[in-house]
C-alpha cells in the first residue's frame, strides 16, 4: 500500500526528534518530564538487576539536552553551580530534584566537608567545576585556603565563574597538572571528567606544565597540608609521589589523603592492599581504607560514612572505580563517627546485591 501524500506516521523518528527539540527549547516542561522519569525509577528498579538510571531513564534525559549545554542549579547549602551538560556527573545532578545536598558522590562530599572544618590548607587535584572545592572552601575556618588544580580550560572557566558567583574568595585556581616532578609536560587523553593525564615524551606544544605538591607548598610557604583530594583519572600515584615530603610528616601534621582508584588504571589483581598507590601510602605510615559511596547524586544524610577494611573487601564485578581514604591518625575515624566495615563493596549500587552494595544504617 502506498503512503504517498498521507500524514507522517505518529511513530516516526522525525516526530521523536521534534518532541525532543521542543523539550530542549522549553526548560520548564523538560524539568517536568525529568521529574516524572525520576519518580518512576523506584518502581522500575524493584526486583531488577538492570541499572535503571543508566539503561532507561538516564538516556531519555541525555536526549533532552544538547551536549555542552550550560545548566545552572543550586544545592541545599545555597551554593549555585553553572556547568556544561557533558557527563554522567552533570546528568545525575540535573536529575537530583530541587536543591540537593551535593553535586556528586554524597559520602565523599560529606567527608571532605567534615575534614575542612578544621583545615587550614586543602589541595584538590582535578577540581572540575568546584563540586568539592566550593563546599570545602565554604566550610573552612577563617584564613583557610583551597588550592585547586585543573587542566581543562572549560572546567577552569566554570570553576572561576562558580567561585565568583558564590562569593568564594579562598580558592586559588592553578592551571597546571600535579605530577611526580615539575619538569614534566603533561598530555591529556579524553575530555571533561574523564580526562586522563600522561607524561609527554617530547614537548610538542600540546601539553600543560606540571608541578609537585611538595614544590607548590614550599614555594607558597605552606608548612603542612591538612587534606589532599585527588581525582585525576590515573594520575593520582604520580601526584602522591610528588608529595613525599608532606606525606612523611608525623601524624599530627601529615595530610589526610582522599583519592580515586579505578580498575582501568590501578592493578588490584593481587589484592587492593598490594596496589602500587596503596603500598606507596602504606610505606609512608598511612592506614588506607575504601570509601563506600554512590557515583550519583543520592541523599545519604541518614547513613554514616562507611570505610571498608582492605583485608576483607568485595571487589567483584566489571571494571569499576571508587574513592579511598588514607589516614595516619586512626583516631580521626572515631572522632568523625565514620564506620569501618568488612566484607562489603565500596561501590554502592541501587541494582546490586544488597548484601554487598547497599549502605548500612548505624
Amino acid at each position: 500500500m502506498t503512503t504517498t501524500g498521507l500524514p507522517q506516521s505518529p511513530m516516526s523518528s522525525a516526530n521523536l526528534a521534534e518532541a525532543l527539540a521542543y523539550l530542549r527549547a522549553n526548560p520548564a516542561k523538560r524539568a517536568a518530564v525529568i521529574r516524572a522519569l525520576v519518580s518512576s525509577e523506584a518502581e522500575l528498579q524493584q526486583a531488577s538487576t538492570l541499572n535503571v538510571r543508566e539503561k532507561l531513564t538516564g538516556p531519555f534525559v541525555d536526549a533532552m539536552f544538547t551536549h555542552g549545554e550550560t545548566v545552572t542549579k543550586a544545592i541545599k547549602s545555597g551554593l549555585v553551580y553553572e556547568c556544561g551538560y557533558t557527563s554522567k556527573i552533570i546528568r545525575d545532578f540535573v536529575m537530583a530534584g530541587d536543591e540537593p545536598s551535593h553535586v556528586y558522590e554524597p559520602q565523599n562530599t560529606r567527608l571532605m566537608v567534615q575534614l575542612a572544618c578544621d583545615a587550614s590548607h586543602v589541595v584538590i587535584g582535578g577540581a572540575f567545576i568546584g563540586d568539592h572545592a566550593l563546599p570545602v572552601a565554604k566550610a573552612m575556618p577563617a584564613g583557610g585556603a583551597v588550592h585547586a588544580f585543573e587542566v581543562s580550560p572549560i572546567n577552569i572557566g566554570y570553576l572561576r565563574r562558580n567561585a565568583a558567583r558564590n562569593g568564594i574568595g579562598n580558592v586559588t585556581i592553578n592551571e597546571v597538572a600535579l605530577w611526580s616532578d615539575d619538569a614534566a609536560r603533561i598530555g591529556i587523553r579524553g575530555e571533561d571528567s574523564h580526562a586522563s593525564p600522561f607524561r609527554l615524551e617530547f614537548d610538542d606544544g600540546t601539553g600543560v606544565p606540571a608541578t609537585t605538591i611538595d614544590r607548590y607548598a614550599a614555594f607558597h610557604g605552606i608548612a603542612s597540608v591538612d587534606v589532599i583530594l585527588l581525582d585525576i583519572e590515573g594520575g593520582e600515584i604520580h601526584a602522591l609521589k610528588g608529595a613525599s615530603s608532606l606525606l612523611s610528616q608525623p601524624a599530627s601534621t601529615a595530610p589526610t589523603v582522599v583519592f580515586e582508584v579505578h580498575a582501568s588504571y590501578v592493578d588490584w589483581s593481587r589484592g587492593l592492599a598490594n596496589a602500587d598507590i596503596v603500598r606507596h601510602l602504606s610505606e609512608h605510615g598511612y592506614s588506607v581504607f575504601a570509601l563506600r559511596d554512590y557515583n550519583n547524586n543520592i541523599d545519604m544524610a541518614e547513613f554514616p560514612i562507611e570505610l571498608v577494611d582492605l583485608a576483607d573487601i568485595y571487589l567483584e564485578g566489571p571494571p569499576h572505580g571508587f574513592n579511598m581514604v588514607a589516614v595516619k591518625d586512626l583516631d580521626l575515624i572515631s572522632r568523625h563517627g565514620w564506620k569501618v566495615r568488612k566484607g562489603v563493596s565500596p561501590k554502592l549500587l541501587k541494582h546490586g546485591d544488597p548484601a554487598f552494595h547497599a549502605p548500612i544504617r548505624g
